[in-house]
């Protein structure tokens, strides 16, 4: 019987040479994680203890990018807030409910608003446990 497989997504940062593209240097990665990541990994089913060359595979080695939507949405936020004035409720309210659906930001318990300050407390959370 065929383990399963799962596909774990991650973000990597390399230093490469300065001649080389953007591209070229996904490409470098792609193939040295297909070359040498299963090396010396094993099938757990297997009596041999054979290394198996289909272990670990990159599926796609991709940039990072910024979803265009997600910056028009900030930008509404931004140009819609102004001062007591001039700011558009509706429109910051608007863009702010499609940036948190986007973004996977909960709802308070009493739907009263997205809630930010989690986003907000869970990424200081995690920076506080890397220092």
């Amino acid at each position: 019987m065929a383990k399963k497989k799962k596909l774990v997504t991650m973000l990597v940062t390399v230093s490469v040479p300065a001649e080389l593209t953007a591209a070229q240097a996904r490409k470098e990665v792609r193939t040295l994680i297909n070359d040498q990541a299963f090396w010396g990994h094993q099938l757990t089913d297997d009596p041999e203890g054979d290394v198996c060359e289909f272990n670990f595979r990159a599926t796609k080695v991709a940039p990072v990018s910024t979803d265009p939507k997600i910056k028009e949405q900030v930008a509404k936020l931004y140009c819609a807030a102004g001062c007591n004035c001039c700011r558009n409720d509706e429109e910051w309210s608007e863009a702010d409910n499609t940036l948190a659906e986007m973004l996977g930001v909960p709802k308070y318990a009493d739907g009263s608003g997205n809630d930010w300050y989690a986003v907000k407390d869970a990424l200081r959370e995690r920076e506080a446990k890397k220092s």
